[in-house]
């Protein structure tokens, strides 16, 4: 049986690796990969890999350890820059001699004799560059609209009022409050209350703004005041 870790990144606490992870464990259980760590960063696929906390383990992780092969959903978790996701991949499959496995494209690195596939660096250098333009065209056409929205005298960002605050979401999420004082982590938190990991890491700020009012408020200020329950 092949030894395998999974890489998966996201680029905001909005969005989840749930999915990118359960289809790598499928297929590495219907292949016969036993799974033995798997890397999560949260951070723009812009930022190169050497930078992003959880690739420098996963490149630390395979350099030290016996594992046979890389599982990653999509080239585009690797990087945005064409560069850097082609440095990434020479690092892992031709100087540490790994097998990288991309799932969207149902494409690997090497055959089943073990040997580099002849295509792959070629079919790799495609596809991120194509990654690298779809980001720079979207970036752009984000920069045109809102350059049209504001010669139309549009009002951007949110709306005056429309943020919440830290009592209110405090006294909203209530659950959401309990779970953290218990310890429980921002990605547990938002699994067991139902919301997002955004709206967690919202909650646990105001909590913090919270404490730091009260450490710091004149103990007269306190007098006949309700004290907040956390």
């Amino acid at each position: 049986m092949k030894t395998g870790i999974i890489y998966s990144r996201v680029s905001t606490d909005r969005q989840e690796t749930d999915r990118q992870q359960n289809e790598l464990l499928t297929y590495a259980k219907n292949n016969g990969i036993e799974v033995v760590q798997i890397f999560e960063d949260t951070t723009s696929g812009k930022t190169a890999a050497k930078n992003r906390t959880a690739a420098k383990q996963m490149f630390a992780y395979i350099e030290a350890e016996r594992v046979d092969i890389v599982l990653v959903s999509e080239i585009s978790r690797l990087g945005r820059s064409a560069i850097d996701v082609q440095k990434n991949i020479d690092t892992i499959v031709f100087q540490l001699n790994k097998e990288l496995y991309i799932f969207q494209q149902s494409l690997s690195s090497h055959t089943k004799a073990g040997k580099v596939n002849s295509t792959f660096k070629l079919i790799t250098d495609v596809l991120c560059n194509v990654a690298q333009m779809e980001t720079e065209i979207l970036s752009e056409r984000i920069k045109s609209g809102l350059k049209e929205a504001k010669r139309k005298g549009k009002t951007l960002g949110r709306k005056v009022g429309s943020v919440k605050s830290s009592a209110t979401l405090l006294k909203e999420y209530k659950q959401v409050v309990k779970q953290l004082n218990q310890g429980q982590s921002i990605r547990n938190t938002a699994k067991i209350c139902g919301v997002s990991k955004a709206t967690v890491s919202k909650v646990k700020a105001a909590i913090k703004a919270a404490k730091t009012v009260q450490t710091i408020q004149p103990k007269n200020e306190l007098k006949g005041q309700r004290k907040l329950s956390l």
